[in-house]
C-alpha cells in the first residue's frame, strides 16, 4: 500500500482543489433551474429548434465573458441573456421569450469555447453567430431562420473571429457541415463561406487600418557581456508584427492568438512564443515569453529575461 509523503499530499490537495473549482465553475445546480416554452422556432447555426419546453440553468461567469468578448469587437451591451440547457444535439440558439432575448447553450460546447488555452474557433464562430442574430434584430418576430438573417449573422461572425484573432480558416471551419444546397431557412454553404469571410476580411482592414502598436521594456546584449534596457515598439503591419528599437526593425512576429487581456506573437526562428499585454491605457505593456511550437500555445509565461530571452 503507497504511503503519501507531506510533499505529495499538498499536491494531491492543490490538484484536487483546482479540479472541484473548474466543476463548480461550470457545473449548474437544482435551485438554478427555470423551465421555458419555446413559442416559436428558434435560430440555431444549421437547422432550427422547434417549439418545445425545456429547462435552463443559469449561465457561468466564462459563458459571460466569452459573450462580453464578443460584444466588445463591435463596442455593444449584450441586449439578451444566457442560459444552459442539457440539450446535446444542439451548441446554442437564439430565440425571444416574453419579450426577453435569450442564447441558450449547451453546456459541454460552452466549456470548449471558454477553454483560452486550447481555442476552439469553431464554437466561438457559432457563439458569435447567434449573438450576432440578436443583435441585429432577427429574433424579436419570433419566425426563425431566413437566409438573408442567416447571412448577416455570419458575416457578424466572420468580424468577430478576425477581430479576436482568428484566422480565416479558423472563421470558415465551422461550415464544414452546413448544407451544400441549403434550405429555405438557411442559405447554401458556399453563401455562408463567402459572408463569414467578407466579415473576416472587413475584421482584418480595421484592424490594420488601427496600427495596433505596443510598447514593452526589454534588454539587449552588450558586447561584454551585459545587458542594456531598450524599450521596443511591438507594430501590427497587418501581414505581421514588427518589433522596432530606435525607428528600425528588430525582429519579425506572427500572431498567434489574442484575448482580452494579451496578444500572442510567435517568432518561428527561434521558436520563442512572446505574451504582451494589450489592456494597459497609455501605459507600457508588460511582457512575458515561453520556448514552444507554432501549433501550441504555452501553458506558462516567464517574465522577459535578457538572457534566455535574446
Amino acid at each position: 500500500m503507497h504511503t503519501f509523503h507531506r510533499a505529495e499530499r499538498r499536491k494531491f490537495m492543490r490538484r484536487l482543489g483546482l479540479f472541484l473549482w473548474a466543476a463548480q465553475s461550470f457545473a449548474p445546480t437544482p435551485a438554478q433551474a427555470r423551465t421555458f416554452r419555446l413559442s416559436g422556432p428558434a435560430c440555431a447555426m444549421n437547422d432550427d429548434v422547434q417549439a418545445r419546453t425545456i429547462t435552463a440553468f443559469a449561465s457561468s461567469s466564462e459563458a459571460k465573458n466569452v459573450v462580453a468578448d464578443i460584444c466588445n469587437c463591435v463596442a455593444l451591451p449584450a441586449n439578451f441573456e444566457i442560459a444552459v440547457t442539457a440539450e446535446s444535439h444542439v451548441n446554442a440558439y437564439a430565440t425571444v421569450i416574453e419579450h426577453q432575448r435569450y442564447i441558450f447553450y449547451n453546456q459541454a460546447f460552452m466549456e470548449s469555447v471558454a477553454d483560452r488555452h486550447g481555442k476552439n474557433w469553431s464554437g466561438l464562430t457559432v457563439m458569435a453567430h447567434e449573438v450576432g442574430h440578436h443583435l441585429c434584430g432577427h429574433t424579436l418576430d419570433n419566425i426563425g431562420s431566413r437566409p438573408p438573417r442567416e447571412l448577416e449573422a455570419d458575416n457578424f461572425a466572420g468580424f468577430v473571429v478576425g477581430s479576436l484573432g482568428g484566422r480565416l480558416p479558423d472563421a470558415t471551419a465551422a461550415f464544414r457541415s452546413a448544407s451544400e444546397a441549403g434550405s429555405a431557412r438557411h442559405p447554401p454553404r458556399h453563401e455562408r463561406i463567402a459572408a463569414i469571410t467578407a466579415g473576416w476580411q472587413r475584421a482584418a482592414r480595421v484592424r490594420q487600418s488601427n496600427k495596433e502598436q505596443f510598447n514593452l521594456i526589454t534588454h539587449n546584449g552588450r558586447p561584454n557581456g551585459t545587458y542594456a534596457r531598450v524599450v521596443s515598439e511591438f507594430v501590427n503591419e497587418g501581414a505581421a508584427w514588427v518589433e522596432y528599437q530606435h525607428g528600425r526593425s528588430a525582429f519579425t512576429f506572427t500572431e498567434g492568438a489574442r484575448d482580452p487581456e494579451a496578444v500572442y506573437l510567435y517568432d518561428r526562428s527561434r521558436e520563442v512564443w512572446l505574451r504582451i499585454t494589450t489592456n494597459n491605457g497609455a501605459g507600457v505593456s508588460v511582457g512575458s515569453w515561453n520556448r514552444g511550437k507554432a501549433d501550441q500555445l504555452p501553458d506558462t509565461w516567464m517574465p522577459l529575461d535578457p538572457v534566455d530571452w535574446r
